[in-house]
Parts: structure tokens; C-alpha cells; sequence
């Protein structure tokens, strides 16, 4: 069988030697409100290797359904609006750019299973992640908002394949054990329900984990406990809603999980300093959003 690098490395082969690629830039859903799944903390890029990738996006004409193809990429900022139907079977690339790694994820999902967690290879890039490969990243999520030619698009993207697998020729994969894979498992986990209410228990059997084992797989590798990180996903979906949307405050605790409006202010006034509506009218001089 072969090795998680090995896959990738055809992987990324095979799309940096493709003739045209097709770039889809995804845009965020300023007032949608509990998207779940669809709506992620961190940038990412999914790509299609095989079969047809369904999805609901958020476009620059509007939100509508796409039958993504192989070769198409679907470049999605932070917070962007991508909810993908699971009706039929494909294969697809991830790549996700995080705080401090690239996780590269090779998904190889059979609709005939109807199954939330489809097989997957998955690989954290650190050790070797490169400046220039995080500059590249963020460049190509950017892009899509500038004035240039699709071409222009096609050659960022070529780059930053040629440099992740640059970085990944080089890397020692020195946290990709087992044990780092399953914490990655709960991370994502969290990640698609932040706004809701968890406990590590609950969790824990969600994932099939006792909690004694969870609570050791946050000590070793996050320097948070659960309910931080959790709060942390939270604040910076507030910090989106604030500066982008016409929400309330009281909307926006709502959209970020939290029950009790007051609570909220008081955590993000603790977390930056100042309250919700000041930091709205720093990001927003004319004041055209509510603030009640």
C-alpha cells in the first residue's frame, strides 16, 4: 500500500502537469447565520481528482448549486459559504492552511455508503512549510477579488502546488502518528460545531474516544483546553460578522453560539479590549450597522 506521501505526491503531480485548470472563487454569507459545516474557520482549497463534487457555493453572481468536475478548484477564504450535497461519489484534494501547518487531506468518498466520514489520507505539513508557500496560499485565496485574467489565476495556482509539494519532498512528517491524526480528528470535529453547546464527554462518544484519552490528546498537543479553542472559533466568527454583516449584536451571539448576549460581550470585551459595537465602528467609520 502506498504511503501517505506517495499519494500525495501523484496527487500533486498529476494536477501541476494539468492543461487548464478551473478556478472557482468562493465568497463568504456576511449574514447567514449557523451554517455548521458549510462554513469553516480557516482558508482552504479543495480540488477535484475524480468522479463529481456537488455543491452548494457562494458565488460572486450568488449562491448556487455547482457539479464541480475533475480539475476544478474551489478556492474558499476563511468563513466562506461551501456545502457539499454528498450525492455522488468522487475523489478530491483539501488543502487547509492552519496557524502553524498545511494539512493536505485526500478524500476518496463513495456516495453508495451515505457516510459523513469518508476515507481519507491525511498529512500535516509543519516542519517544512515554507514562507513562501504561505504567502503563495494567501495570495491565491486573495485573488479572487482583483482585476486579472482567469490566466493569472491558473499560474498562482500552479505555483503554489509546485511549492507545497517542494515543502512535502522535504519534510520529516514528524507529526503524523497515529495519535496526532486522532487529535487532528477531534479538532475538525469542533470545528464544524462551534457554535454549538459540547462537552468533552459528549465528544468523546461521538468520536468513540474516552474522555480520559481526549482530555490527554489536548494536553499533548494544544496549548488550550477544549472549551478555549472552541471560544477562540467563536470569537473569530465574531470578528467577521462585525466587520461584514448587518447582523445585531444579539444576532451575532446568536450565530456564534452563544445564548446569553451579555456573556458575549463580556467574553469579547475580555478577549480584545473593546466591546462589540466599538470594534464594529473601528471596522465600520460610517456606522450603517446595527448595534442592538
Amino acid at each position: 500500500m502506498n504511503s501517505p506521501e506517495d499519494i500525495l505526491f501523484e496527487t500533486l503531480d498529476r494536477l501541476t502537469s494539468a492543461i487548464e485548470p478551473q478556478i472557482l472563487y468562493v465568497r463568504r454569507l456576511p449574514n447567514a447565520v449557523r451554517q455548521g459545516g458549510a462554513v469553516q474557520a480557516w482558508p482552504r482549497i479543495n480540488i477535484v481528482l475524480e468522479g463529481v463534487y456537488e455543491t452548494e457555493l457562494a458565488l460572486a453572481d450568488g449562491v448556487r448549486s455547482v457539479k464541480a468536475e475533475p480539475g476544478c478548484a474551489m478556492v474558499v477564504p476563511a468563513f466562506g459559504y461551501a456545502a457539499p450535497t454528498l450525492r455522488f461519489s468522487n475523489n478530491c484534494l483539501s488543502l487547509v492552511l492552519r496557524e502553524n501547518y498545511l494539512r493536505l487531506v485526500y478524500h476518496e468518498f463513495d456516495a453508495a455508503l451515505k457516510n459523513d466520514w469518508p476515507p481519507m489520507v491525511e498529512y500535516h505539513l509543519e516542519d517544512t512549510l515554507s514562507i513562501s508557500t504561505i504567502h503563495a496560499f494567501n495570495s491565491l485565496i486573495h485573488l479572487g477579488g482583483a482585476p486579472v485574467e482567469p490566466a493569472i489565476w491558473a499560474e498562482h495556482y500552479r505555483l503554489l502546488l509546485k511549492l507545497i509539494r517542494a515543502d512535502l519532498a522535504a519534510s520529516s512528517g514528524a507529526r503524523n502518528d497515529k495519535a496526532y491524526r486522532t487529535y487532528q480528528r477531534v479538532v475538525r470535529y469542533i470545528e464544524d460545531r462551534y457554535d454549538r453547546t459540547l462537552t468533552r464527554a459528549a465528544v468523546g462518544r461521538a468520536l468513540h474516544l474516552s474522555t480520559s484519552y481526549f482530555t490527554k490528546l489536548f494536553q499533548r498537543y494544544a496549548a488550550c483546553s477544549m472549551h478555549e479553542f472552541q471560544m477562540e472559533l467563536r470569537m473569530k466568527r465574531a470578528e467577521q460578522l462585525l466587520s461584514e454583516s448587518a447582523l445585531s449584536i444579539s444576532e451575532i451571539a446568536y450565530a456564534c453560539g452563544f445564548q446569553n448576549t451579555s456573556f458575549f460581550i463580556r467574553h469579547f470585551k475580555r478577549r480584545y479590549s473593546v466591546t462589540p459595537g466599538r470594534y464594529r465602528a473601528q471596522q465600520s467609520p460610517g456606522g450603517a450597522f446595527k448595534n442592538e
